[in-house]
């Protein structure tokens, strides 16, 4: 078993990952001024490529950006607070262009009620 911690055994990323790609670029004007993630951008270019890749697909973008945000797998160091509040910016807009609908009791397919 190593005992090297997980971030000295993943696999290295591909230097295109490293790096904002051109449609990242594209993507980050593409949004509005306020909620930019340009210190992520620069700090983390990879987590901007890969929300550039999910943006349009709804569930898989809304778990990633809830997964920036939350330490599913315990012990991580966390990003900066200014990563953080752009995180936060960027998921509350996603939020209003995507919000997130209860279907009404009816469209809930099953009895709830146990008989």
């Amino acid at each position: 078993m190593n005992s090297r911690p997980f971030a000295f055994v993943r696999t290295p990323l591909p230097p295109e990952q490293l790096k904002l790609q051109v449609e990242a670029m594209r993507w980050l004007l593409d949004l509005p001024a306020p909620v930019r993630p340009l210190k992520l951008s620069r700090q983390y270019a990879r987590i901007v490529n890969r929300l550039t890749q999910l943006w349009p697909e709804e569930s898989s973008c809304r778990r990633y950006l809830d997964s920036l945000m939350l330490d599913e797998r315990g012990g991580r160091q966390g990003f900066p607070l200014e990563i953080v509040m752009e995180l936060g910016n960027l998921l509350n807009y996603y939020d209003e262009l995507h919000p997130v609908r209860s279907a009404p009791v009816w469209e809930w397919g099953g009895n709830t009620l146990g008989y």
